[in-house]
């Protein structure tokens, strides 16, 4: 009877099953974290259909719940069809990523989702109005996000009644070699916001979705990282207001303009251990807030000597040519 009540306690109810399902509404862009098989219907003993590789783009087209797991109609950018398991929602059995998100603006409704080959020439246009020829790469942004193991994404931001207004392309790769604290990071390829719809916070919305989204697809992932224009300050104002730090400087990165590099912690950064005398130092005899404190002593994992330069702005200094961890520019239209 003990083990009855057990496997009684172990099984999802009808109330979870619907819950899982719910999060997966008609239209929902999705995204495979792990491989996924594909069935021709709803039933565990459909005909297999295929099998998504982790990073997979897909629409959801229907959902329904059975005794096991909920299940998904989706469509595959391909425009293949089928039916897949939705897993329980816990972080060790997930099988989805979300991809669509919504947030209020003074124009309406903002959506955030995936690249699709009917956003092109709307954020060509874009691109085209936000930056100079020389810094126009989100041609090679497309390709990249098209291409196995779809590390690089491109997010597109549009408005009902307006269309598209924004894009952040973004990709998961190692960090900087003149940075010792990361191996990895989510490297912000490109963000550009249309003129006449700044100040609205989407770019802010589209930062902080690859930061969420980022972190579900990589969980390990310390931080996200930027360059900015020197000159540019509204671009610098807002991330500073999201909680990115300047950590260093490239000179020549640009044509006509230095560039900062820029950084923000994420969970796996945060739970790094401190040393406790080193924030006393910075905190109490320097006069650095303790939270400033430690920020700095984690990006630098305790080097006092780093944690003084990132704090007082004395930060190291690079020349573009000398870089050697991408050869890919970091731009910024905002």
């Amino acid at each position: 009877q003990q083990q009855q009540q057990q496997q009684q306690q172990q099984q999802p109810t009808a109330l979870a099953l619907a819950q899982r399902s719910s999060q997966f509404s008609q239209g929902l862009i999705v995204q495979a974290l792990r491989e996924v098989m594909v069935l021709s219907g709803p039933s565990p003993r459909s005909r297999y259909v295929k099998t998504l590789v982790a990073g997979s783009l897909a629409q959801v087209l229907d959902a329904r719940e059975d005794r096991d797991c909920g299940r998904i109609r989706i469509r595959d950018s391909g425009g293949q069809e089928g039916w897949a398991r939705v897993a329980a929602m816990e972080t060790s059995s997930l099988l989805w990523c979300k991809r669509t998100a919504v947030s209020p603006t003074p124009h309406g409704q903002c959506w955030l989702q995936p690249y699709q080959e009917c956003h092109r020439d709307e954020l060509l246009c874009i691109e085209r109005d936000c930056f100079s020829k020389g810094e126009q790469l989100l041609q090679r942004w497309i390709e990249l996000s098209a291409q196995p193991p779809f590390a690089s994404s491109i997010d597109v931001a549009s408005i009902a009644g307006i269309g598209v207004v924004g894009y952040c392309a973004w990709e998961h790769s190692r960090g900087p070699s003149y940075c010792n604290s990361v191996s990895d990071a989510l490297n912000v390829l490109s963000i550009a916001v249309e003129v006449g719809v700044r100040g609205c916070r989407i770019g802010e919305f589209m930062l902080r979705q690859v930061a969420e989204v980022g972190l579900v697809r990589f969980p390990d992932v310390p931080c996200v990282l930027l360059k900015v224009r020197e000159d540019n300050l509204p671009g610098q104002s807002l991330y500073a207001r999201l909680g990115f730090r300047r950590f260093a400087v490239v000179h020549e990165y640009y044509d006509d303009c230095d560039a900062w590099d820029m950084m923000l912690q994420l969970g796996p950064m945060l739970r790094r251990p401190l040393r406790a005398d080193l924030v006393a130092r910075l905190s109490g005899e320097l006069g650095f807030t303790r939270a400033e404190a430690e920020v700095a002593l984690r990006w630098t994992r305790n080097d006092f000597g780093g944690a003084l330069a990132l704090l007082t702005g004395a930060v190291p200094e690079f020349t573009r040519i000398s870089l050697t961890y991408s050869a890919q520019k970091n731009i910024a239209g905002m």
